[in-house]
């Protein structure tokens, strides 16, 4: 199982994931959950769960979109956690500790999850999120 914990400066929606490819076919479930801050091994809520199958030819990175968009807030702290079953998938190294896109800075937290990735090497190179900026909420 791969984890990364992560926090946002601002309120935005978690739309998916970007992981690391393949040259076969394997399943993902996704979970993100809101995560204790002081002890990111305990969840708070779920707030989606999702999977799904892929068959990849390339080793490219494959796309994984939530059912519905995650509501993020800041001062707290969220883990996805990925279990790929089947083919061994590729993994990033050297990732970054904090990206701002859109508007938003992400934060990735120190934390090695139980297959030994961590904020620095693991499976989502990519999170697409969309800031509350990007999409108001009407009344």
């Amino acid at each position: 199982m791969c984890q990364v914990v992560f926090t946002v400066d601002r309120a935005c929606q978690l739309l998916g994931v970007g992981l690391c490819g393949t040259q076969g076919a394997y399943t993902v479930e996704l979970d993100v959950y809101e995560v204790e801050p002081e002890e990111y091994s305990n969840e708070v809520c779920t707030l989606q769960s999702v999977a799904q199958s892929f068959t990849k030819t390339d080793g490219q990175l494959i796309r994984l979109y939530l059912n519905s968009p995650a509501l993020l807030q800041p001062n707290k702290f969220y883990m996805l956690s990925a279990l790929i079953k089947g083919t061994e998938s590729f993994c990033c190294e050297e990732c970054m500790d904090t990206v701002i896109a859109g508007g938003v800075k992400v934060s990735f937290q120190s934390w090695e999850s139980p297959n030994g990735t961590n904020e620095a090497r693991g499976q989502f190179p990519e999170l697409y999120i969309r800031s509350a900026a990007q999409h108001p909420v009407l009344a």
